[in-house]
């Protein structure tokens, strides 16, 4: 009955440790969301997708695992083309996945939780009606990162916002409009949860923030282009305040 007991106890503790080491892997396991900002269909039937992806469960301080590094080390493939295959892509418009044709990783996220901005063209099998527009404005996304996860929202059908982009540098400053978004939404939020005293000095204190970021991106002090400078420091920026201590 002694060795029974002892036996039971072994097999309770290996099947508890093992319980935990599984929650806590679960946990480490990034959560990704992407959504799908912009849409161009001016070289339709190619599209060109400006594409926000971002894991919403990974600390903010834990590195990225989607760093531009990273992304260059992919091989090219069906599955992943394109100079910085980050993730592989699948688009279904209603009729079945249709053909990738490249991949552009416009920003260099350094945290887990930095948004990952990917410029997207495929081949699109929607057709103009009559009057010279395409009616199916909608299309799922399914991103699969290079450890076998996929965004949770890949079953949601998405809109295309059009838009057309003429120059290259273009697409940035739709990065850089979607970052501000960001941006202001954490600022709100905190400046929300402030006294009117404090929140008088944080708008203060954010003012001239953006005086310093304009200043030292336009002057290109590092030899970095204007636009991606300006993306790096409003992410980083947008993150510092989201992260901040509660106010006491």
């Amino acid at each position: 009955m002694e060795l029974i007991s002892v036996v039971k106890n072994i097999v309770f503790l290996v099947c508890s440790a093992f319980f935990v080491f599984a929650v806590a892997t679960v946990q480490a396991e990034p959560f990704y969301s992407a959504k799908i900002l912009q849409a161009d269909y001016s070289t339709a039937p190619n599209l060109r997708l400006l594409i926000r992806i971002q894991d919403v469960e990974t600390g903010s301080d834990e590195p990225s695992g989607s760093t531009r590094a990273d992304c260059m080390r992919g091989s090219k493939s069906a599955a992943q083309p394109g100079p910085t295959p980050c993730f592989s892509f699948e688009l279904d418009e209603g009729n079945g996945n249709v053909s990738v044709l490249k991949q552009t990783l416009l920003n260099d996220p350094q945290r887990g939780n930095d948004p990952i901005y990917i410029e997207l063209l495929y081949k699109s099998e929607q057709e103009k009606n009559q009057y010279g527009w395409f009616d199916n404005k909608t299309v799922k996304l399914r991103v699969d990162d290079n450890n076998g996860l996929n965004n949770w929202d890949a079953d949601l059908p998405q809109s295309l916002p059009q838009v057309k982009i003429v120059q290259e540098s273009d697409i940035y400053q739709l990065v850089l409009a979607d970052a501000d978004a960001l941006l202001n939404s954490a600022y709100h939020d905190k400046a929300n949860r402030l006294s009117d005293e404090k929140r008088t000095a944080f708008r203060e204190v954010q003012r001239a923030w953006m005086k310093f970021r304009d200043l030292e991106c336009v002057k290109s002090i590092y030899g970095e282009q204007s636009a991606s400078c300006m993306i790096r420091l409003t992410l980083d920026r947008a993150r510092q305040i989201a992260v901040a201590p509660p106010s006491k």
